[in-house]
C-alpha cells in the first residue's frame, strides 16, 4: 500500500501497513474480526490465484481452496464445515431444473451476465418498455 493518506479506511492491517503505521495506535475489534479477516483473505487469495498461469489456475485454485478448508475444519465449527471442500476441478452449479407436467425437464435460460458478476448496466442505447419484459 502506498503511504497512507488522511481519511477513513476499512482494511486489515498487514505487516507492510503496520510498519507504516507504527507511530499510530489501533487494533481490530472482536466484533469486526470475522468480516475484516475474511475480506482480507479473500483479496489475498484472489490475487494469488489470478497470478497462476491460466492453464493451471482452476486446478491449483481448487487445490488451495480444499487445503484452506482442511485447515479451517480444525476450528470449533469443524462438524459444520466438514463438507465445504470444493469437488473436482471447480465444478459450478448453474441451476436446478424442475419437471414439466409431462415429465420433461423444465428449461432455465442462463442470463448473459453471470450471477456473480458485478457488472453495472448504464447508459443503455435504448429503453426497454414494460411490455417487453
Amino acid at each position: 500500500m502506498a503511504d497512507p493518506k488522511r481519511g477513513l479506511y476499512e482494511v486489515l492491517i498487514t505487516e507492510a501497513l503496520d510498519e507504516q503505521l507504527s507511530r499510530l495506535g489501533g487494533s481490530l475489534r472482536a466484533l469486526e474480526a470475522a468480516d475484516r479477516i475474511a475480506l482480507h483473505l479473500a483479496r489475498v487469495v484472489e490475487r494469488a490465484i489470478k497470478a497462476i498461469d491460466e492453464r493451471e489456475r482452476a486446478a491449483i485454485g481448487i487445490d488451495l481452496a480444499r487445503r484452506l478448508v482442511d485447515m479451517i475444519r480444525t476450528l470449533p465449527l469443524a462438524n459444520e464445515l466438514a463438507t465445504e471442500r470444493p469437488v473436482g476441478l471447480g465444478e459450478v452449479l448453474h441451476g436446478i431444473v424442475g419437471r414439466l407436467p409431462d415429465g420433461r425437464p423444465d428449461a432455465i435460460v442462463e442470463p448473459l451476465i453471470p450471477l456473480l458478476d458485478t457488472t453495472l448496466l448504464t447508459n443503455a442505447a435504448r429503453r426497454v418498455a414494460h411490455s417487453e419484459y
